[in-house]
């Protein structure tokens, strides 16, 4: 473990414009780390969270978002109990798949909060300041297999970012496939790639996968089980939550070298065009029902 960085490595403005967005975000991380707790749920914080955990003892000075990842059956656990006795006062969860009851990955966002992201600033979903959960499946044995289970976790990756309307790449076959997945019936097509990626449950292989994170590539998909293990604790910003059995192991397979601070002129917040942690997005955005959340 390295010791704790003195210098903040941003300017005093820039942290002043980030941090409370961070309390916010820190807010929620203890509340679902009650939550799990509570249920005997296990999850890990996980990338830049991680990072910042083992870093930092807390937050990259710069970091404007928060990510976990629980096994396929944890977070199946954590969304059912979430709907019983979950705080929907203070707290939306928003899943990708929800209408296929095959949800791969989701948002725990606050309530009365404002996160407005570019590419989805015209749609009618919850746009509070949010935690990512993110899933890892049970990788299969065979490479046929693997392949299988990374192209279907692509497919839901590209729906999702047929849904956000992102701008056209400017390459004509990719910009034509994000358009005819925006046309395809989305329940059948969400739930039968959903299932594939999920059919190796159970499979007791070395690895996990992680596909459905973003652009992850098929070679760095994997996560070894031995590596995560059962969850430990790490102090992050004076409060305890679970992480991966080998950080340092962990760090070194997404990051590289970790323990050097990136070149300070991408020490930035990457993720939203404004926040706001005092009032609700609807004030901002002009729309009260969440009509699009139905196509998540």
């Amino acid at each position: 473990m390295v010791e704790k960085l003195g210098p903040m490595l941003i300017s005093e403005e820039e942290r002043a414009a980030v941090r409370p967005l961070q309390e916010k975000l820190l807010e929620i991380l203890q509340y679902f780390d009650a939550f799990c707790r509570q249920y005997a749920i296990e999850y890990y914080i996980y990338a830049g969270t991680m990072l910042g955990a083992v870093r930092h003892q807390g937050f990259i000075p710069w970091d404007d978002d928060m990510d976990v990842i629980l096994t396929q059956v944890n977070y199946e656990k954590f969304l059912r109990l979430f709907a019983l006795y979950g705080d929907k006062k203070r707290f939306h969860l928003q899943v990708f798949g929800s209408s296929t009851h095959e949800s791969l990955w989701g948002k725990l966002r606050a309530n009365h909060t404002t996160f407005i992201e570019d590419n989805v600033k015209h749609k009618k979903i919850h746009q509070g300041i949010f935690m990512d959960l993110m899933t890892m499946q049970d990788a299969p044995q065979g490479k046929l297999a693997q392949c299988w289970q990374y192209m279907m976790a692509k497919f839901l990756v590209a729906q999702e970012y047929a849904f956000k309307n992102n701008p056209p790449k400017g390459i004509r076959w990719i910009d034509f496939g994000v358009w005819v997945l925006s046309k395809l019936p989305r329940f059948f097509c969400t739930r039968f790639a959903a299932r594939q990626v999920k059919r190796f449950a159970g499979e007791t292989t070395a690895y996990y996968s992680r596909f459905t994170d973003g652009g992850m590539g098929f070679q760095g998909g994997f996560l070894k089980r031995s590596m995560m293990g059962r969850p430990r604790e790490y102090t992050f910003e004076g409060i305890q939550v679970m992480g991966p059995q080998h950080p340092e192991e962990f760090l070194q397979f997404i990051y590289g070298n970790w323990q050097e601070p990136p070149p300070i002129e991408i020490r930035t917040r990457h993720h939203c065009i404004f926040y706001d942690v005092h009032k609700d997005f609807r004030e901002y955005l002009g729309f009260d029902e969440l009509t699009d959340e139905q196509y998540l």
